[in-house]
């Protein structure tokens, strides 16, 4: 049987993985659209980690309205990792080839 404390801490912490994987997914869309502009290593990196900031940014400024849930810092640096690690990866290959 699952206890209460544990079921608390996923429901806290599960908001962290979801902005994380958010991280993930906006920088992993912002790839292939740089590569359309013909951006390759660093500055496609770059875009990468660009990407997920201002979106994480732009996330947080929305709930930080009246009606929001109030600008949280572990939110924005959850979605910023997920973005540095497509941006890191995206370093390596264009490095190690």
């Amino acid at each position: 049987m699952v206890s209460v404390q544990f079921m608390r801490f996923l429901d806290r912490h599960m908001d962290k993985f979801l902005h994380f994987i958010a991280g993930i997914i906006v920088a992993s869309i912002a790839i292939p659209i740089g590569m359309l502009f013909g951006l390759t290593g660093n500055r496609l990196a770059g875009l990468a980690l660009l990407s997920s900031i201002l979106v994480g940014l732009g996330k947080e400024w929305w709930d930080s309205r009246e009606e929001g849930t109030g600008f949280d810092s572990f939110d924005l640096m959850s979605t910023i990792l997920g973005g540095w690690v497509i941006a890191g990866i995206t370093f390596l290959y264009y490095s190690l080839r």
